[in-house]
């Protein structure tokens, strides 16, 4: 079954700098910018809205503080749907402290495959969703590289219409009808990257636990374990090769949109969002990028990933993969931020991809 093309597209981008741009600093003091965004997919047909990205450094020479940040964006569509987030990230002195997260409200269409890997593309239905979404993390740095920390997740879905007929409203898939999802989590991170908005060199790891159930507001009653591991060399004087491991297995009774997903513009590019859906996952993806011209890069990259109600069930319906091509244009070189255009194709389904921020 071929998915449809997903599209954006950025029409202007304009940054400004920090102060005393002449002198060589390890972050810019300050950096905004804002662009208007036009996009097209068949569920919503043309959207249009406008992004921004406001990052701050209050000392300069601390080289150890990642540059905190703030991108809200309001898109609406000819469908009268929207989108308002605010994702943020904020480091105190020497990242002894570290606050990040996002808050967003949604109004959207969404297709729904199923929610069991053992049966990929059972179903291939539309269905309209209305979501608050508050996901906030908090990190303390216990020494050199290491940090540990909680998280609150918050969402609360309001499924506002689905297809008649469909498996999504039948009343047999957990969540069909909406609910909310809310717990607590613990998280242990270990973190060498030279940068963390684009990273050149440097190792990440991070294991979490995440708990939702009656007694956290939920209701919804599964435990969420995640690993996430993250390795990357310099090649050439260039080049990066980037490298990811995640493995994910929840117990209990998740609904449909919470389990392990992939597919989309992070996770498996060339995939819908949430094409494949189950408790538990494994995934691989290398990335290898290299600059070609000024602050032009270009990027090849591929994924591989096994899904299942359990570990157990991997092999039953085979490797997931997806490969493909893509540019990098780095906006601001001392914030590293970028603008990423991706072309990904796999088994089932392809999408372009033009957003902010490396993919991983």
């Amino acid at each position: 079954m071929r998915m449809p093309l997903i599209a954006a597209l950025l029409i202007a981008c304009v940054g400004s700098a920090g102060q005393d741009s002449a002198k060589p600093r390890p972050h810019a003091r300050h950096l905004l910018m804002g662009y208007p965004l036009v996009f097209y997919t068949p569920e919503t047909r043309m959207g249009f809205g406008l992004a921004g990205f406001y990052g701050f450094q209050p000392d300069t020479t601390d080289s150890l503080t990642p540059i905190s940040q703030i991108q809200p964006a309001v898109m609406y569509t000819v469908n009268r749907q929207y989108i308002l987030t605010l994702p943020f990230q904020w480091f105190s002195r020497q990242r002894q402290h570290s606050l990040y997260g996002e808050i967003t409200f949604n109004r959207f269409f969404y297709r729904f495959f199923g929610s069991s890997f053992a049966l990929p593309a059972v179903t291939n239905e539309q269905y309209e969703v209305e979501f608050p979404r508050i996901r906030l993390h908090y990190l303390y740095r216990l020494g050199p590289a290491w940090y540990a920390g909680a998280r609150y997740w918050l969402e609360e879905q309001r499924i506002l219409q689905t297809e008649e007929g469909g498996l999504l409203g039948s009343g047999k898939i957990p969540g069909g009808s909406g609910g909310r999802s809310a717990g607590p989590g613990i998280v242990l991170q270990y973190d060498t990257r030279d940068h963390v908005i684009s990273t050149r060199r440097g190792t990440f790891a991070e294991l979490s636990w995440h708990h939702q159930s009656s007694a956290t507001g939920s209701d919804f009653d599964f435990n969420r374990f995640r690993l996430d591991a993250r390795a990357f060399i310099p090649a050439g004087r260039r080049g990066t090769m980037a490298t990811m491991i995640m493995a994910e297995h929840i117990y209990g009774d998740p609904p449909f949109f919470s389990m392990a997903a992939l597919g989309n513009d992070r996770r498996m590019r060339g995939y819908f969002d949430g094409y494949f859906r189950d408790k538990s996952l494994s995934l691989a993806q290398a990335e290898y990028r290299r600059g070609v011209w000024k602050n032009l890069y270009l990027a090849a990259f591929a994924s591989a990933a096994w899904m299942g109600e359990t570990p157990k069930t991997y092999a039953l319906p085979g490797t997931i993969w997806t490969a493909g091509a893509g540019m990098r244009w780095v906006v601001d070189p001392n914030s590293r931020v970028t603008l990423r255009l991706d072309y990904a194709r796999g088994q089932h389904s392809d999408a372009l991809y033009f957003t902010m921020g490396e993919a991983f």
